[in-house]
């Protein structure tokens, strides 16, 4: 161990990590490195946060019970932690290394992690006996050869034995064999015939030599006797015997018998077998060798596992004086047998998962082993299909234990899976280990009463603070997301909040009245409680609480007619006109209670003389007995009780006196018992008279507005209109040249800038060019004003409005405004696996700035991930699911959606849309509310209102209908009186009635909408005439204009 450590600088300490080859990290480091040598950086290979190896617990798990490697967690550096000796630890195997997994929870990782150790020459070879005695007989003949006991060294590969050599003899040499497992075994070679008598013994000394850097070497001594006689040694039937029996054979089975034969004859020809030394230790203890028969037979338990091929070294050997020895070589092959059930090994465990855990989640992983070979060594393993987790097969034969399907603490908290392995044996072996998972709440219940909406029963007069009833939610969460409290919804009852009525615990669930309650106010009223639970967020469900207050007998009847005075009356009674049975007056009664608290009863307490009248008990109709006689008092008293049903009976009295007359005949006494006629002021006139009036109000205003602007645009228009000379008169224009006409481009701004840049006008011919080219989306439409102009002095000239109106073209390409792309690609909300058919995964919009046709758009689906999922909407543009999403799609969805418009050519634009598709984590991730529909009653009142401003709006819009048509037709008119007016003479009368000739005839209307003409103007391009030859005289021309009128 100390020549290792002085030999430790001539090795370079071979450090690397290599590609993750099945994803295992690799490293390298020789042995016997001092305690705290630098392995490699685990952390920084294996791309995990240094600051996060304690919050996510880094570990190294390792089957081994030595912990030979740490990491340090503060740089993630992994580091020798005890002396590694590969010979200790891995033996005479060719390769060595320690294998273990570096694991991390949140989430769950585990990387397979190799280091291996290679081998430093600290070992020197060995031989087991420092002197070896051979005797040689001088008979033996040259090539004759003898074993020896090889060296052994604990190093491999290259620091092994890798020869021998002996000292200087001319009589002896060796030979070097090398056997399948790469050890040496050397046998003495006699080179030339030994002659006792001149040299009767040798010294050799045997080295082996390894193959380290330095070379290490191991001596022993060799002390050759030659002696004389038997001459023939045991010669087997083969060199090489081979057989094969199975692992599981049991002990005292005959392997095989060798056999030997020794041409000597006597005790020289005896022989007995035995173990050779080249023979292993192993070897030995499994096998027996019989020395007198040859048989081999096992004596110990073989493991096919441990090794599959044996060979065993065997001599014969005779009895001589001087013993010969033959030699031979034993291979004893074994054949496996399924003898090992499969072990299962857990790597790495979350013992528990929340219930929203995403599906494919890994809860543990799993190694399953099974030390047999071939088909025996092939493993398999499942768990039972009846839960929702499932195995997926890594290599190496490891599995992890995933969640496939939806977890639900409710339904079940825990779960005891059963993982079985069989191998593939005949018949098969398995193993079965159990694991215990179990499921933490999350809060996806809501509190859920008994009942929607319940009802309470409550006595009026109550004790303010008494509970009047009790509530329960449950909540199948556990924990914090089980813990329910109560509240009151804030509403109003009677413009009061509700939270001043009654108030609820909010543990509990009890409701308590904070008032005493009266019928007569307030018969019912609704609250809502709301429960809600303690989990994050909180949920909450809500039920009904209908409170009817019940009539308590608190409320004396009183009578309400006749109308009494300090509970008294005066009727009068005809005296003629009575006659038992007559109904002198009626009591009405009333009680403010309600049910039997309300029926009354009516009774004659006391009364002036009880034998004339009578009243009914529950009409309080007073009649007579009997008929009136004279000596009946003229005053009589009634003493009524009025009493209502309650318990305890609560009840009013009222004394009523009669007035008996005598002097009165044809009284005429119609006492009608009830008028129920009455006029009510209900909410439906209210409704239809402010409908009505607000329509009406606003039809007025309407029709007063229209007239305002009609007499407005009235005054605004002017009287003159330009005329046209009559084309049948003929003028002659010659040397005058008045009549050539330039035309111009009034200035007028056109969106803020000069019309010229425009258009241009040809002075001459009048026609009108356009001087760019016109963009419809930018100016849609211009006016112009053309001037015309003579050349007379002074000129005349006039105007016209010249209305360009610009056409659209099909010139822009549509362009999708939602959702915001970027480079022609969108990403829209995650998809819930949960949604069904028709889910509106996001809506695709899109403008063209051209107009009309041009901009009318369509949508198609070009592409998709899968086109039996989506559909979009031809003119919405809305992507829907056309079914249901199966754990079988993509979660990962493209969309190729093309926008076209209507235009010749079709333009189109396209958009590439993406969406994922989530598992139900949190269901956060995707819940469905429920629409609560309050259905409104159709009432008379809603009819009636629908007929009245229906019926008025239709007025209202017929008459603005019947206005503007009568107003275009007065346009249409007023128009053609502008442009076309009407030709007249070219006459008028002067002095001795001679025509003026080339003359200009103008008709004038004062009111554009008048078709009467108010005077004529006229204009001559004679020369003009001397003041005295033109005479025209104002009575005319008012006679000849109060004619135009009479015929108009």
């Amino acid at each position: 161990m100390a020549n290792a450590l002085r030999c430790g600088p001539a090795f370079i300490l071979l450090l690397f990590v290599s590609d993750l080859v099945s994803g295992q990290i690799h490293y390298s480091i020789p042995e016997e490195l001092e305690q705290g040598a630098f392995v490699g950086n685990i952390v920084r290979d294996l791309g995990l946060n240094v600051e996060k190896l304690l919050v996510r617990k880094f570990r190294l798990v390792s089957d081994d019970s030595r912990q030979y490697l740490k990491v340090n967690f503060e740089n993630g550096i992994l580091f020798v932690n005890e002396r590694i000796d590969r010979e200790e630890l891995c033996g005479q195997s060719p390769t060595c290394s320690l294998s273990f997994e570096a694991a991390v929870d949140n989430p769950l990782e585990v990387h397979p992690i190799e280091v291996e150790i290679v081998d430093i020459n600290d070992n020197s070879p060995r031989f087991p006996r420092a002197i070896y005695s051979l005797h040689i007989f001088e008979s033996i003949l040259p090539g004759g050869s003898f074993p020896l006991e090889s060296a052994h060294d604990s190093d491999v590969g290259v620091n092994t034995i890798i020869n021998y050599r002996i000292s200087s003899d001319e009589h002896f040499s060796l030979k070097v064999q090398t056997r399948n497992d790469g050890s040496k075994i050397v046998e003495l070679l006699l080179e030339k015939v030994l002659d006792r008598e001149r040299e009767s013994a040798f010294q050799l000394v045997l080295t082996a030599i390894d193959g380290g850097n330095p070379q290490r070497s191991g001596t022993a001594e060799i002390s050759i006797t030659v002696v004389d006689m038997n001459d023939n040694a045991p010669v087997f039937d083969h060199e090489t015997y081979s057989t094969s029996i199975q692992e599981n054979t049991p002990k005292g089975t005959v392997v095989i018998q060798i056999n030997a034969v020794d041409l000597d004859s006597g005790a020289n020809a005896e022989v007995k077998y035995s173990f050779s030394s080249h023979s292993s230790d192993r070897g030995r203890k499994l096998f027996q060798l019989d020395s007198e028969t040859g048989e081999i037979k096992v004596q110990s338990v073989l493991n096919f596992e441990v090794a599959n091929v044996y060979e065993l070294y065997v001599q014969a050997t005779d009895k001589g004086t001087t013993p010969m020895a033959g030699h031979a070589k034993v291979v004893v092959k074994l054949i496996d047998v399924n003898d090992n059930a499969p072990e299962i090994k857990l790597r790495s465990i979350s013992r528990v998962v929340p219930e929203d855990v995403t599906l494919g989640t890994v809860v543990a992983v799993i190694s399953v082993t099974d030390r047999d070979s071939g088909e025996n060594g092939e493993v398999h393993c499942t768990v039972p299909m009846n839960i929702p987790f499932g195995l997926q097969k890594s290599p190496n034969n490891q599995y992890k234990l995933v969640v496939g399907e939806t977890l639900d603490r409710e339904k079940e908290s825990s779960y005891n899976i059963s993982i079985l392995a069989w191998d593939g044996g005949t018949p098969p072996l398995s193993a079965n280990r159990t694991i215990l998972v179990t499921v933490s709440d999350v809060n996806d219940n809501a509190p859920e009463f008994t009942q929607s909406s319940y009802n309470v029963y409550l006595m009026e007069n109550n004790t303010p603070g008494a509970s009047i009833f009790a509530m329960t939610a449950l909540d199948p969460d556990v924990e914090q997301n089980g813990e329910i409290s109560y509240s009151v919804v804030e509403s109003q009852i009677q413009d009061v909040t509700a939270t001043a009525y009654i108030s609820v615990s909010s543990k509990s669930g009890n409701i308590y009245a904070l008032r005493s309650f009266d019928y007569e106010q307030l018969k019912h009223f609704q609250i809502k409680v709301q429960a809600q639970d303690g989990g994050f967020p909180p949920l909450s469900n809500v039920a009904f609480v209908n409170v009817i207050i019940l009539d308590q007998n608190d409320n004396a009847p009183f009578i309400v007619s006749p109308v009494t005075r300090n509970n008294s009356t005066a009727v009068e009674i005809p005296l003629r006109s009575t006659y038992p049975g007559y109904l002198v007056t009626k009591v009405l009664g009333t009680d403010a209670d309600s049910g039997q608290n309300a029926r009354l009863s009516y009774q004659l307490m006391d009364a002036t003389d009880p034998s004339l009248f009578s009243v009914g008990l529950l009409t309080g109709e007073i009649r007579t007995l009997r008929r009136l006689l004279e000596e009946d008092a003229t005053t009589q008293s009634l003493v009524i009780l009025l009493k209502d049903n309650g318990q305890p009976s609560l009840s009013s009295t009222a004394t009523l006196l009669f007035s008996l007359l005598s002097n009165v005949t044809d009284i005429v006494l119609e006492l009608s018992d009830r008028i129920k006629t009455r006029d009510r002021f209900s909410h439906l006139n209210l409704y239809a008279i402010v409908g009505l009036g607000s329509t009406s109000l606003i039809f007025l205003v309407t029709i007063i507005l229209l007239v305002a602007i009609k007499c407005k645009q009235d005054r605004n228009i002017t009287g003159g209109y330009r005329c046209t000379p009559a084309s049948h008169q003929s003028v002659n224009y010659s040397g005058v040249g008045n009549s050539h006409v330039s035309y111009s481009i009034l200035e007028n701004p056109i969106q803020g800038m000069t019309s010229f840049p425009y258009v241009s006008i040809d002075s001459k011919s009048g026609n009108i060019y356009a001087l760019r080219s016109f963009d419809y989306e930018r100016l849609k439409h211009f006016q112009i004003q053309v001037q015309a102009r003579d050349s007379g002095s002074p000129s005349l000239s006039s105007s016209a409005a010249v209305n360009v109106i610009i056409l659209d073209q099909n010139d822009n390409a549509p362009a999708v405004v939602s959702p915001v792309t970027r480079n022609g690609s969108a990403t829209v909300g995650p998809v819930p696996q949960s949604a069904p058919a028709g889910y509106l995964v996001t809506k695709v919009m899109a403008t063209d700035a051209d107009s009309g046709q041009n901009a009318r758009l369509s949508y198609q689906l070009r592409k998709a991930t899968d086109p039996s999922l989506i559909s979009v909407g031809l003119k919405t543009g809305e992507i829907k699911l056309i079914r249901s999403v199966s754990s079988h799609d993509a979660t990962t969805q493209d969309l190729l959606i093309s926008v076209n418009d209507n235009g010749q050519p079709t333009l189109s634009a396209t958009v590439t849309i993406a969406f994922s598709i989530v598992a139900n984590v949190t269901e956060k991730y995707f819940e469905r509310s429920n629409v609560l529909e309050n259905a409104n009653n159709f009432s008379d009142l809603n009819l009636y209102l629908i007929i009245t401003l229906g019926s008025t709006s239709f007025i209202f819009l017929l008459t603005i209908m019947v206005f503007c048509c009568c107003r275009m037709r007065d346009s249409g008119n007023s128009f053609m009186r502008r442009s076309a007016p009407k030709e007249c003479l070219n006459y008028t009368g002067v002095r001795d009635s001679v025509p003026i000739p080339g003359s200009y005839n103008y008709r004038f209307s004062v009111s554009p909408d008048s078709s009467k003409t108010d005077f004529l103007f006229l204009k001559t391009y004679a020369p003009t005439l001397p003041h005295s030859t033109l005479k025209m005289s104002d009575n005319n021309m008012a006679k000849e204009r109060g004619q135009e009128d009479n015929g108009y």
